[in-house]
């Protein structure tokens, strides 16, 4: 959210004003969803095993890197994390 979002919320022009709705409810709800991926990384890297490796995260994907045999465990695992944080 951009600063001017607080003053625009009060614009007569529908559409500004619309914009800026819209950033303001959806603020809160993309710093929670980051804190949630934050602690949940933190999570699966006690969870997994030292050979299951976190390659990368972007907004609410997390990617592994896994041998195949691990590949069902690690899934299960990252769900059941990603799903209760």
């Amino acid at each position: 959210m951009n600063s001017s979002s607080i003053n625009e919320i009060m614009s007569s022009n529908e559409f500004v004003r619309g914009q800026a709705e819209k950033e303001i409810v959806n603020m809160p709800v993309q710093g929670s969803n980051g804190e949630n991926t934050v602690f949940a990384l933190s999570l699966l890297a006690h969870r997994l095993p030292k050979s299951v490796t976190i390659a990368n995260s972007v907004h609410d994907s997390i990617m592994l890197v896994c041998p195949i045999d691990l590949v069902p465990y690690a899934i299960k695992v990252g769900a059941e994390t990603c799903e209760n944080t």
